[in-house]
């Protein structure tokens, strides 16, 4: 079976014409414009995703925990030393 991001369905967000992947030796990664390929054709429990968007809206975890907010970092690297 080959994996396909989105099955039976035209791409959502397809990779560009000149991505990496579409000279790639595997099929799968072609065909599915994705290089992580693993698991792709699996199954999964739809009510996993249910739970996930409850805990990101909420911000609450399971048992009514708070989750912890992080803040983005938008700082950028410091420059290295002169010599």
């Amino acid at each position: 079976m080959q994996p396909d991001a989105n099955p039976g369905r035209p791409a959502v967000d397809p990779a560009s014409p000149d991505w990496l992947g579409r000279w790639s030796d595997r099929a799968e990664i072609r065909d599915s414009g994705l290089w992580n390929v693993d698991h792709v054709a699996r199954g999964y429990e739809p009510k996993f995703l249910e739970v996930l968007e409850r805990y990101v809206r909420t911000g609450s975890g399971p048992n009514g925990s708070k989750m912890k907010k992080v803040k983005a970092s938008g700082t950028t690297p410091p420059n290295p030393p002169s010599n």
